[in-house]
C-alpha cells in the first residue's frame, strides 16, 4: 500500500512537473510572439489600469522607453492625453471586457500624430484579470484611404464640372454660353480671371467670354474681343502659335491700362490637331503646377469636340442664313423688277390657270386687284378670235421650253380690246419637270399708234417737202422754158414763189435738224446778250413777208428786252409760234407778240384771236407728230413738229413753255428766258 502511495505521489509530481514544463514552454512561445509581434501590445492590470508589460513594437511606435511606460496607468502616459476619456473608456472595458477603436489618435514622443486601431480584451492569468491591448498603426492605411477619398471626390468634382459644361453647351444660348462655361472652369481651377475663346472662320481669336470685371477694369485703349493672328502676343499668343500649354507663376508684362496678371495658365483647344479655341485662367492665390496643367488640358480635350460641333453648327447656320438672306434679297430684287416693269408678267400652271401676276398685268387688263385674276384661266384674257391660236402656241411653249414674241388681241375687264405681244417660257421645277409657263405681255397699243403717227408723219413730211419743191421746180422750169415770153412782173412773181417755197422748205428742214440734234444730244447753244425786240422784229417781218393774211403787232419795250440767249434759236421759237398762230386764226385777225417780267425772268407771249384750244387737248400740244384739227381749220398744213421744237429749245435755255386758252377766245403761248447766264 505504501508502495502504491509512493507510486501515485511520484506520478503526481511527474505530472505536475510536466505541466509546469508545458506552461513554461507556452509562456516562452507567448513571449516570443509578444516580442516579435508587428502590432503594439500593451498589458494592463484589469483593476488598476497599470501598465504591466509592453512589447518592443509599441515602444518603437510611440518612441517611449520600456521603463517610461511600465508601472504607469494608461492615462498617465503621453500618447493618451485625454485623461477623462481614457478613464471612461477603461471603465467601459472593465464592464464589457472588450472595446475597439477603428481610428484612435495617439501622439508619439516627438509629437507626431498617428492613427491606430485599438482592440482590448480582458482575460485571466493565474486567477488574475489582465487586459491585453492590441495597437495597430493604421496611419498609412488612413492616408491611403484619405488620398483615395480625395481622389474620388476630385473625380466626382471633375465629372460634375464636365457635366455642367456639357449641359451649358446644350441648353444655353450662344451669347451666354461662353461666359457660363468660363465661370465653371474658374471655379474648378480656383482662379479669379479667365477667358474662353474660339477661332472664327477668318482665323481670328474671338473672346466673347471675357469676365466682366476684366472688361470693366481694363483701361487699354481700343480694347476689343477680336484678335487677328498678327496681334497674338504674350504668353497666350505663344501658346496659340506653338499649340501647346504654357503657364507662369510670376508677374507678366501686359499693355498699359491692363489689369495685373501674376499667375496664368493657357491651354489651346485643339480638335484633330486644328486650333479651334483657347482656355486661360489667371491670378489664383497659389501657384499653378503640372497637375493644374493636366487638369485644364483634360477640360480642353473634353470641350474640343463639343466646341467644334458648336462652331460647325454656327458656321452652317451662318451659311444657311447668308443663303436665305441672299435668296430673300434675290427674291425681293426679282419682285421689285417684276413690279417695276411696265410689261405684264404672269405665271400659269400646266393648264394655263393664272398662279401669279404683277401689278402691270392687273393694270393692263383694267382690274383693281390681283385676286380678280389669280385662279382664272389666262385664255379668258384673249379676244375670242385669238384663243384657239393662243392655246396652240402655249402647248408648243410647254414642249419646246420657249416661244418668241407673238402678237395677239387681248381683253380688258370692261370688254375693250388692246394689241399686245406675248412671250412665253417654260417654268421648270428643280427636278426638271415643267410646272407651267412664265408669260410676258407687252401692250403695243402706243407703239402701234406711234408707228401710225410716224407713217403719217413720213407722208406729211413728204408732202410738205414735195409741195415747196414742186413750186420751186415749176417756177424755175417756167422761167427757163418761157422766160422770154413772160413780162417783168410775171418773172418777179415766179421768183417770189420759188423764194417763198425755198424759205418754207428751209424752215421745215431746220425744225427737223433741231429735233435730230436734241435726239442725238448734240444741241449746242451759242448764248450771248441780245435784244429781244430786235429778234422779235426780224421774226415778225419774216413771217409777215410770207403771209400777208394777218395783222402782226409787236409790244416789246426796249428796256425790257435784253436777255442771254441763242439769237438764231430764239428767232426759230418765235417763228414757229407765229406760224402756229397764223394757221389757226381767221384771216385778217391780229397776232400780237409781247413781253413782261415775271419772277426775275423775261416772259414772251404770242397771242392770237383764233378758235382756242379745249383743255383736254392742251396736253397733246408739245408731243411729237401731234396736230389738232379744230372746226374750220381741218386743212391747216403742217408736220406737228413746230411746238415740239419750241419746247426743246426753250428747255435748252433753262426756260419753260405753256399755253393759256379759252375756246372761242383765242390762245396765248408763253415761254420764259433767264436774264442772266443760268442756262
Amino acid at each position: 500500500m505504501a508502495s502504491n502511495m509512493r507510486k501515485r505521489i511520484t506520478e503526481d509530481i511527474s505530472g505536475r512537473k510536466h505541466m509546469e514544463l508545458e506552461v513554461a514552454a507556452s509562456e516562452v512561445r507567448y513571449r516570443r510572439l509578444f516580442e516579435a509581434a508587428q502590432d503594439g501590445i500593451l498589458i494592463l492590470d484589469a483593476e488598476t489600469a497599470q501598465i504591466e508589460d509592453v512589447n518592443p513594437f509599441l515602444v518603437d511606435m510611440l518612441g517611449f522607453s520600456y521603463q517610461e511606460l511600465v508601472g504607469k496607468k494608461l492615462w498617465e502616459i503621453g500618447p493618451v492625453k485625454d485623461i477623462e476619456a481614457s478613464q471612461k473608456a477603461f471603465k467601459e472595458l472593465q464592464d464589457s471586457e472588450y472595446i475597439r477603436y477603428e481610428d484612435l489618435p495617439l501622439e508619439t514622443r516627438e509629437g507626431k500624430q498617428i492613427q491606430v486601431e485599438f482592440v482590448s480584451n480582458v482575460y485571466e492569468v493565474n486567477g488574475k484579470k489582465v487586459i491585453q491591448c492590441n495597437i495597430r498603426d493604421v496611419t498609412g492605411r488612413k492616408q491611403i484611404e484619405q488620398a483615395l477619398q480625395q481622389t474620388l471626390q476630385q473625380a466626382e468634382s471633375r465629372l460634375d464640372t464636365k457635366n455642367r459644361i456639357a449641359n451649358i453647351f446644350l441648353t444655353v444660348p450662344d451669347d451666354e454660353m461662353y461666359g457660363e462655361v468660363l465661370q465653371v472652369i474658374l471655379e474648378a481651377m480656383r482662379s479669379r480671371y479667365g477667358i474662353f475663346g474660339y477661332i472664327d472662320e477668318l482665323g481670328n481669336l474671338v473672346i466673347p467670354s471675357m469676365t466682366r470685371d476684366i472688361w470693366q477694369k481694363c483701361q487699354v485703349r481700343d480694347k476689343t474681343i477680336v484678335f487677328p493672328p498678327e496681334n497674338w502676343g504674350g504668353i497666350w499668343g505663344r501658346a496659340l502659335k506653338e499649340r501647346k500649354t504654357l503657364y507662369a507663376n510670376r508677374g507678366l508684362h501686359v499693355p498699359e491700362g491692363h489689369i495685373p496678371i501674376v499667375r496664368v495658365i493657357v491651354v489651346p483647344i485643339l480638335y484633330h490637331g486644328e486650333l479651334i479655341g483657347v482656355l486661360q485662367v489667371a491670378n489664383r492665390e497659389t501657384d499653378y503646377d503640372e497637375k493644374d496643367k493636366s487638369y485644364l488640358e483634360t477640360i480642353a480635350n473634353y470641350i474640343a469636340p463639343i466646341l467644334n460641333a458648336r462652331l460647325e453648327r454656327d458656321k452652317h447656320e451662318k451659311e444657311r442664313k447668308r443663303a436665305e438672306q441672299t435668296l430673300r434679297e434675290s427674291e425681293e430684287k426679282l419682285h421689285l423688277i417684276i413690279e417695276a416693269t411696265s410689261d405684264g408678267i404672269a405665271v400659269t400652271d400646266w393648264d394655263g390657270n393664272l398662279v401669279r401676276v404683277n401689278g402691270a398685268m392687273v393694270r393692263m387688263h383694267g382690274y383693281d386687284a390681283r385676286e380678280e385674276l389669280i385662279g382664272r384661266s389666262g385664255f379668258e384674257l384673249y379676244a375670242v378670235r385669238d384663243r384657239a391660236r393662243a392655246m396652240k402656241n402655249m402647248k408648243r411653249a410647254l414642249k419646246a421650253g420657249h416661244l418668241g414674241e407673238i402678237g395677239y388681241t387681248l381683253l380688258r375687264k370692261d370688254g375693250s380690246e388692246f394689241d399686245a405681244e406675248i412671250d412665253a417660257a417654260a417654268l421648270r421645277e428643280v427636278s426638271g419637270t415643267t410646272a407651267g409657263l412664265v408669260v410676258t405681255v407687252r401692250d403695243i397699243t402706243e407703239r402701234k399708234k406711234l408707228e401710225q403717227l410716224k407713217d403719217e408723219f413720213i407722208g406729211m413730211v413728204s408732202h410738205e417737202l414735195s409741195s415747196p419743191l414742186t413750186v420751186i421746180t415749176g417756177s424755175l422750169n417756167t422761167l427757163l422754158s418761157e422766160g422770154e415770153q413772160l413780162s417783168r412782173d410775171e418773172v418777179r412773181h415766179l421768183l417770189q414763189n420759188a423764194a417763198l417755197s425755198a424759205d418754207t422748205l428751209s424752215h421745215l428742214l431746220g425744225n427737223l435738224l433741231e429735233l435730230s440734234r436734241v435726239q442725238a444730244e448734240r444741241l449746242f447753244l451759242h448764248v450771248e446778250p441780245i435784244r429781244v425786240d430786235i429778234v422779235v422784229k426780224n421774226a415778225v417781218e419774216r413771217i409777215a413777208e410770207q403771209y400777208a393774211t394777218h395783222k402782226f403787232l409787236i409790244d416789246v419795250p426796249p428796256w425790257l428786252s435784253q436777255v442771254y440767249a441763242d439769237p438764231l434759236r430764239l428767232e426759230r421759237i418765235l417763228y414757229n409760234l407765229l406760224d402756229n398762230a397764223r394757221k389757226y386764226s381767221p384771216r385778217g385777225k391780229e397776232i400780237r407778240v409781247f413781253t413782261r417780267e415775271e419772277k426775275g425772268r423775261l416772259v414772251i407771249g404770242v397771242s392770237d384771236q383764233g378758235v382756242g384750244i379745249p383743255k383736254v387737248d392742251r396736253t397733246r400740244l408739245f408731243k411729237p407728230f401731234e396736230r389738232l384739227k379744230p372746226a374750220g381749220f381741218e386743212g391747216a398744213k403742217g408736220t406737228g413738229l413746230g411746238l415740239l421744237v419750241c419746247r426743246r429749245l426753250v428747255e435748252a435755255h433753262g426756260g419753260q413753255i405753256w399755253v393759256e386758252s379759252m375756246p372761242g377766245q383765242g390762245s396765248t403761248f408763253f415761254f420764259s428766258l433767264p436774264f442772266s447766264r443760268e442756262a
